[in-house]
């Protein structure tokens, strides 16, 4: 099921609305104007149930790749499930000093994206998080211990292999 307003795949039933005939992602719902100023969720509020809801997506789907069926109905095929999978380099944003590899998920506002840390000496991944980031705002979850993580990393190493930069 994919949003109306910014086209993004909406995870299960229980994320999507329909209001005047569109299908809205939680994130695209127009802010409830009866509430008090300052009473908005921050993304540490929302990171752990974002979070949660994707690995349960994507553990469906890493479940169906397993079984041969290409295609889930509603969440699609796991290799076009999110927008892309690339090489953050060190300190392309400030006070960031690894790079790491970025599932991003969605962008835009609020943007999600599962980062994996790998260590080239060690040829293993180290530090797997997940992110929930806003304007001016952002927070993660760690997803080291996490099965389904391990495993969506296991499918990207195994996909081809990752080219890191020197």
């Amino acid at each position: 099921m994919y949003c109306s307003k910014c086209e993004q795949h909406c995870g299960r039933d229980e994320e999507a609305t329909l209001v005047d005939g569109q299908i809205l992602c939680l994130d695209c719902l127009e802010p409830d104007t009866s509430k008090k100023p300052g009473t908005e969720k921050t993304c540490a509020d929302v990171v752990e149930d974002r979070c949660r809801s994707r690995l349960e997506d994507l553990k469906t789907l890493l479940d169906y790749n397993d079984d041969g069926d290409d295609c889930h109905p509603e969440l699609g095929r796991l290799c076009e499930y999110g927008l892309c999978f690339d090489y953050v380099e060190p300190e392309t944003f400030d006070d960031q000093h690894e790079g790491y590899w970025r599932h991003q998920l969605s962008y835009g506002g609020p943007s999600q994206e599962i980062r994996f840390f790998y260590d080239k000496g060690a040829h293993r991944c180290y530090r797997i998080e997940f992110w929930h980031l806003d304007w001016y705002d952002g927070a993660s979850v760690d997803i080291t211990d996490d099965d389904t993580a391990r495993e969506l990393w296991d499918w990207f190493t195994g996909c081809g292999e990752l080219e890191l930069p020197e």
